[in-house]
């Protein structure tokens, strides 16, 4: 795996034609744009991207969908995507519950 410290980017492992994971892409009536767009925003945000990063993939034309936005709409549409999106997010939070335990001291008041 190849990795920059704000992009992680996979290349040791080639698509394969029985892949589940395999992108499928399907068109909606009238313009989604602006919602396609905040759920990208969304989902790099999700898995860490600092703003500047996400900025980066809407700039690269080597990432289609991101960069039919930054085409579209322009750059500073994107920042403020970028910003308002952020101001919402309130990040990842996990919480593991072991079946049939009570809770401890600590998990009870957190």
């Amino acid at each position: 795996m190849h990795e920059t410290p704000d992009m992680p980017v996979r290349t040791d492992k080639c698509a394969e034609p029985d892949d589940p994971m395999e992108f499928t892409a399907a068109a909606f009536p009238g313009d989604t744009t602006d919602s396609m767009a905040e759920c990208f925003v969304e989902e790099f945000m999700i898995q860490g991207f600092p703003d500047e990063a996400i900025l980066r993939l809407f700039a690269t034309p080597h990432f289609a969908g991101t960069h039919r936005v930054w085409r579209e709409r322009g750059e500073g549409w994107v920042r403020e995507l970028i910003a308002r999106v952020r101001a919402g997010f309130g990040g990842v939070r996990f919480r593991t519950t072991v079946a049939g335990g009570a809770p401890s001291e600590e998990e009870a008041h957190a």
